[in-house]
């Protein structure tokens, strides 16, 4: 019997049915967050969604693959497409599954309806492996055709085409006046607060911001447009652009959306007129169009070199290890567990005790789909409070399975290596480093006692 290398996929609920996606390019999970509609888009594309500072489109899976709106609640699943990153909205997020890439079976859809590439068993369930590139191609300001660009803009070095008939525009708010920008002109849209000031920088320049380990200089774009900067100082959405080859982030006092205007009412302004490229007039408002060129002049652009830092801020950091791991709440503390340990996550069910003694590991057992699994009381073994009757998180090394009841199974993290502070011999062994995320500490839990304590645990039986 041949074998083969496992595949790490996501397991998710959708509209009752189970799909999976490719952890390779899952970046993060989170709870469902509020959600800004956007005009013109496809119905199960939700609006803008803010996640970790970055604003991304978000799709609603259950419509698009079971027909059945996500509705309120639900869990989003911040993917990394060939085109934009791209938050699923799901039902739930069920566990992860390594599976042999021999066990896969391919599926073919010619009609393209679909992104379903191919399907595998799992937990006694079918389930059906998503195609995050092909999601991502789905994202467009209306119904495009394949190598269309994407809803918040391009690729760096991606050649956007453009309608002939129509112009798809991000309108922002500026000085009370709204001002266009063309889609293909975009990078992304990102939320910064205030970025860090730049002595000697000319007054169009606010500062410097580090986004994703990358230097970008945050210009404002009151300041460009010789208008009133704001009192309350409260804008934080950033607009990033690109001019010949170096990226600029200009500062908005709003999004006002997504807008889908006609070509023929474009009328462009001579090169000496200024910042604004052009006037876009319909019925309702008047439009400012901006473009980088007008905007970010070569003179302008002279200007700003100089505060450009060179390369990544910190080229040490390009290749740094990275530790993926299910975050959750025990108690009042955040808590890591490596993902490659994660078996699934379930509703929590009240378990039924066992008699051990005061040190004993297993206290319990719960019956989960099934199959009975020993339960640890984790939350009592490292002092970290009561309330944890939020969901069973279901670990093991592959020989063995065990039950530890959360407070809530908060999502997918990646800390870097170098955020990893060591701990030595501490809560019985179960801690194995501190991580500082976001302020926030996070303990990174280990299964190493477990294994060692119980090795002969054969966990998942039937359960008669």
């Amino acid at each position: 019997m041949s074998s083969s290398a496992p595949v790490e996929f996501l397991v998710v609920d959708v509209g009752g049915q189970c799909f999976a996606l490719d952890t390779i390019q899952v970046k993060t999970a989170v709870a469902a967050l509020p959600v800004t509609p956007l005009p013109f888009v496809p119905a199960f594309v939700e609006g803008l969604v803010n996640i970790n500072d970055r604003i991304v489109p978000q799709m609603d899976l259950g419509l698009l693959l079971a027909a059945r709106a996500t509705g309120a609640g639900g869990e989003l699943v911040l993917v990394e497409t060939s085109r934009s990153p791209c938050a699923l909205h799901v039902a739930h997020i069920l566990g992860k599954a390594d599976i042999a890439a021999d066990a896969l079976q391919p599926l073919a859809d010619d009609s393209g309806a679909l992104p379903v590439v191919a399907r595998f068993e799992w937990e006694r369930q079918s389930v059906m492996v998503l195609d995050v590139d092909r999601l991502g191609s789905l994202i467009g300001a209306r119904e495009l055709p394949e190598g269309e660009r994407g809803l918040l803009g391009r690729l760096q070095g991606e050649d956007v085409r453009q309608d002939d008939a129509t112009l798809d525009c991000i309108v922002v708010m500026v000085g009370g006046e709204r001002y266009a920008l063309a889609l293909g002109d975009l990078v992304e849209i990102l939320d910064i607060p205030a970025a860090t000031p730049v002595p000697g920088a000319p007054a169009a320049v606010e500062g410097l911001a580090i986004v994703r380990e990358e230097v970008l200089l945050v210009l404002s774009l009151a300041t460009l447009l010789q208008l009133p900067a704001r009192a309350d100082a409260a804008a934080r959405s950033v607009v990033v652009v690109q001019r010949e080859g170096h990226l600029y982030g200009l500062r908005v006092d709003a999004i006002d959306g997504l807008h889908q205007l006609a070509v023929d009412q474009l009328r462009r302004l001579d090169e000496g007129n200024g910042e604004v490229a052009g006037v876009l007039a319909t019925e309702d408002a008047l439009y400012a169009l901006l473009t980088p060129a007008r905007l970010i002049g070569e003179q302008r652009h002279r200007q700003f070199l100089p505060f450009i830092p060179q390369g990544r801020a910190a080229k040490e950091k390009v290749t740094e290890r990275l530790h993926t791991v299910l975050q959750v709440a025990l108690g009042d503390e955040a808590f890591g567990i490596p993902l490659g340990q994660i078996r699934r996550i379930t509703d929590y069910s009240a378990p039924e005790s066992v008699n051990a003694g005061a040190d004993a590991l297993v206290t319990g057992a719960v019956n989960v789909e099934g199959r009975v699994v020993p339960v640890v009381d984790m939350a009592g073994r490292l002092r970290a409070g009561a309330g944890n009757e939020g969901a069973w998180v279901i670990v093991g090394d592959g020989n063995a399975e065990w039950a530890i009841a959360v407070r809530e199974a908060a999502g997918i993290l990646d800390i870097p290596e170098s955020a990893l502070e060591p701990m030595g011999a501490s809560r019985d062994g179960f801690v194995q480093a501190v991580a500082s995320v976001d302020d926030r500490l996070i303990s990174l839990l280990s299964l190493a006692p477990l294994m060692a304590a119980t090795p002969g645990v054969a966990a998942g039986g039937s359960h008669d």
